[in-house]
């Protein structure tokens, strides 16, 4: 009796903790979040999600290493797991290690084929190491997967724009269609094509020229948020947890 009473109790002081660490960590208040899920493993500690979590928070505070040694560990017991590598790729990204970062984001894709924020994840690196038209390439695939995804098309957007393209008012008409706001002006009877100058520096840069950089300013927390797809699915994420230990 002692013990089931024991257990109980536990149980209440790590859903208490999972909570407060939960509403911490929707705020962005990694530090105290991180607190609070260290207190969940002091009696769980090889408890895969709040593991996750404790490496997510580690990660918000960039410190980086101690969530990457985390997020091996996780992945050695759940080598299947494609969230795993996801957000393996974004620290090693982070940490200057861009050919690993992409290799565990290939990863990511080959466990979750039909995912697109599998592919969104991958063309934003891809962005930033320089690889704009595989970036493209990436983005186009995320959105024939899922046609509403707005970070995709913002972000596919900003890349056409940047090399010319006037499909670009069709991404951003888009996304302001779903987040219900008016759309942009744009003047449609501008050309609907790159102009000669723009096609023939394209097809330098397809043959092996690197485009200019790309200026899609990383955060973080703004890479994480993609990771987890977008604000909806990072509702669902937090909503999981929270269901899983009532």
């Amino acid at each position: 009796m002692y013990l089931c009473l024991k257990i109980n109790e536990m149980n209440k002081m790590k859903n208490n903790d999972l909570e407060t660490g939960l509403a911490f960590f929707e705020q962005g208040n990694f530090g105290k979040a991180l607190e609070s899920f260290e207190r969940c493993l002091r009696n769980h500690p090889q408890d895969g999600n709040i593991l996750l979590l404790q490496a997510r928070s580690l990660s918000g505070l960039e410190r980086f290493e101690e969530a990457l040694n985390i997020f091996e560990h996780l992945i050695t017991f759940n080598p299947d797991n494609a969230e795993f590598y996801s957000e393996k790729g974004v620290i090693l990204f982070k940490k200057g290690k861009s050919e690993e970062a992409l290799k565990a984001l290939d990863r990511a894709l080959e466990l979750e084929p039909s995912n697109p924020y599998r592919y969104s994840s991958r063309a934003y690196i891809r962005a930033k190491t320089q690889d704009v038209f595989g970036a493209m390439d990436d983005y186009q695939k995320a959105i024939e997967l899922d046609p509403d995804d707005m970070i995709a098309l913002n972000n596919l957007g900003m890349l056409e724009e940047s090399l010319g393209f006037s499909s670009y008012k069709n991404r951003f008409e888009k996304v302001d269609k779903l987040l219900g706001r008016e759309p942009t002006n744009f003047d449609y009877n501008a050309q609907t094509k790159p102009s000669e100058e723009t096609e023939k520096n394209i097809s330098e840069k397809k043959q092996g020229e690197k485009p200019e950089k790309t200026e899609i300013k990383p955060t973080y927390w703004g890479i994480i948020r993609q990771t987890l797809s977008s604000a909806a699915t990072f509702k669902e994420f937090i909503t999981f947890v929270k269901n899983k230990f009532q």
